[in-house]
C-alpha cells in the first residue's frame, strides 16, 4: 500500500483547510443576512428599545444625583422623566415652530434670494465697521496708484424705451359647431378610458397598497412613541440592579479569570460612558453657543443652525 508523500499530505491539508474556511465564511455571511432580515422585521420594536436605552444611559447620572438628595429610586426616576417631558414640551412649543418656519424659508426660492441679499448687506455693513474698515481699505489699495484716484468712465446709458401698443390685433378664430365639438370630445374621452383602463386600475391598486403601508408605518411610529417613555422608565428603575448584578450573567464559572474579565469590562464601560456623555455635552454646548452667536449677529436661521449643529454632532457617536 502506497502512503501519500509529505507533499501530498501538505496539499490535502491545505485544501481541507481552505474548504473549511470557505464554509465557515459562507455560514457567517448567511447568519449575518438572516440577522439583518430579522432585525429589519423587528425594527418597529427594536428602535424604541434602542432609543429608550440611550435615553436611560444619559439620564441615569441625573437620577443618581436626585437619589443623593434623599429621594427614592422611583421618585427620582419620576422626577427626572417629568422634567424631561416638560423640557420636550417647551422645546416643541418654542423652538420647533421657528425651525420649521426657517426650513420653509430655505426651501422657497424667493426667500433664498432675500437671504442672499441680506447676507450681502451684512457683509457690506461689516466692511464699514471701525475695526474692519482699515483692513478692507488696505486690502483694496492698488500699489500702482497709492493716491486712490480713479479715472472717470462714462456710465452706460439705459436702453431707450420702446413704446408698445396697448393692444395688439388678434387673429380671427374660426367658430366651429358646438354639437360636433362636444361629440368629438366625448368620443375622445371614451377612447382614452378604454386604452388606459388597465394602467389606471394598476395605479389605483398601487396607491391603495402604498396607502396601507403608510397607515401601518404611522401606527407603528405612534406605538413606538408611546412605548419609548415606558421603556425609559423601566430601564432607569432597574439600572441600579443591572449595574450591581450584571456580572452574574456571564457564562463563566467563579474564578480569578472571571473577576479579571469583570474588572476589565467595567473599566471599559466606565470610559465609554464618560466619553459618550462628554461628547453629548460638547455637542449641546456647540449648538447653543452657535445659535446665540448667530442670533446676536443678527443673521437669519440662527436657531435652526444651532439645533442642526447639536443634533448632527451627537449622531456619529450614537
Amino acid at each position: 500500500m502506497n502512503l501519500p508523500t509529505p507533499f501530498q499530505k501538505k496539499t490535502l491539508w491545505a485544501a481541507a483547510t481552505g474548504g473549511g474556511m470557505f464554509l465557515i465564511g459562507a455560514m457567517v455571511v448567511i447568519v449575518i443576512a438572516l440577522i439583518g432580515r430579522v432585525l429589519g422585521f423587528l425594527s418597529p420594536i427594536l428602535i424604541p428599545i434602542a432609543v429608550a436605552f440611550i435615553a436611560a444611559f444619559l439620564l441615569d447620572p441625573v437620577v443618581r444625583w436626585f437619589q443623593r438628595r434623599r429621594l427614592s429610586r422611583t421618585k427620582a426616576v419620576i422626577t427626572v422623566m417629568s422634567l424631561v417631558m416638560l423640557a420636550a414640551v417647551l422645546f416643541g412649543l418654542l423652538i420647533v415652530p421657528t425651525a420649521v418656519r426657517d426650513i420653509g424659508r430655505i426651501t422657497d426660492a424667493e426667500s433664498r434670494g432675500k437671504l442672499i441679499t441680506n447676507i450681502g448687506d451684512k457683509l457690506n455693513s461689516a466692511k464699514e465697521h471701525p475695526v474692519f474698515a482699515p483692513v478692507v481699505k488696505w486690502l483694496a489699495e492698488d500699489p500702482s496708484n497709492p493716491t486712490g484716484e480713479t479715472s472717470a468712465t462714462p456710465e452706460s446709458l439705459p436702453a431707450p424705451e420702446t413704446e408698445t401698443p396697448d393692444s395688439a390685433p388678434t387673429p380671427e378664430v374660426a367658430v366651429t359647431n358646438d354639437k360636433e365639438s362636444i361629440s368629438w370630445q366625448k368620443s375622445r374621452l371614451v377612447n382614452w378610458l378604454k386604452d388606459n383602463s388597465g394602467v389606471m386600475g394598476k395605479k389605483a391598486l398601487d396607491i391603495l397598497r402604498s396607502g396601507g403601508s403608510t397607515v401601518i408605518g404611522l401606527i407603528s411610529t405612534l406605538i413606538g412613541l408611546i412605548m419609548t417613555p415606558i421603556f425609559v422608565f423601566f430601564f432607569l428603575q432597574e439600572a441600579e440592579g443591572i449595574r450591581k448584578h450584571w456580572h452574574e450573567y456571564l457564562p463563566l464559572r467563579a474564578s480569578g479569570f472571571k473577576d479579571e474579565i469583570v474588572d476589565v469590562l467595567g473599566e471599559i464601560n466606565s470610559y465609554l460612558v464618560a466619553f459618550f456623555r462628554g461628547q453629548v455635552v460638547v455637542s449641546l454646548i456647540d449648538g447653543i453657543l452657535t445659535g446665540i452667536a448667530l442670533k446676536a449677529l443678527g443673521l437669519p436661521y440662527a436657531i435652526s443652525i444651532g439645533i442642526a449643529l447639536a443634533v448632527l454632532g451627537i449622531m456619529p457617536f450614537i
